[in-house]
């Protein structure tokens, strides 16, 4: 069965505790910082459970932010909408490909 991918039908997914999610909630939330800055919309999310990250649409290109609590401080599924608190010189990464 190897190369075939496993899909179950997100009604029968069982209920989560508050505080987790299925990565599939977060695609198409909207992403903005501490202060309401827009960045981007979630496309995607990558890695596993040690090394997660977002994967950002932005104006810019793709931006890879880390899931983690420091950046990410308020993930709403249920709203499609994640706050961040950005390291300095995360949100410029992808001006700097351009």
């Amino acid at each position: 069965m190897a190369g075939l991918e496993f899909r179950v039908p997100a009604e029968t997914l069982a209920e989560l505790p508050e505080g987790t999610f299925y990565r599939h909630d977060l695609v198409g939330s909207v992403v903005e910082t501490t202060e309401g800055a827009a960045v981007g919309t979630v496309s995607g999310v990558e890695g596993d459970m040690g090394n997660m990250r977002l994967v950002v649409q932005t104006e810019n290109g793709e931006l890879l932010i880390p899931l983690v609590v420091d950046i990410c401080t308020s993930i709403d599924p249920a709203a499609k909408r994640i706050v961040i608190a950005p390291p300095p010189g995360l949100l410029e990464l992808t001006e700097r490909r351009r």
